[in-house]
């Protein structure tokens, strides 16, 4: 269960992780400041290392016990 949270979780932030690409190429070529919007690019992509982490934590502890 652990296991199908994280990988849902990262498959999901993968999503937000594009769309927030996408708005501050938006931005870039609005000429208008990107500052924030990477701020927050930076921290989705943070949760999605962890949750990557976790889910190959999880994987190795699964494999262990077959």
């Amino acid at each position: 269960e652990q296991l199908a949270h994280a990988v849902r979780r990262t498959h999901e932030l993968q999503s937000h992780i594009d769309r927030q690409r996408e708005r501050i190429k938006i931005l870039n070529r609005a000429e208008l400041n990107t500052y924030i919007a990477e701020m927050v690019l930076g921290q989705l992509e943070q949760s999605q290392t962890l949750y990557v982490t976790d889910s190959e934590r999880l994987e190795a502890a699964l494999e262990k016990l077959t």
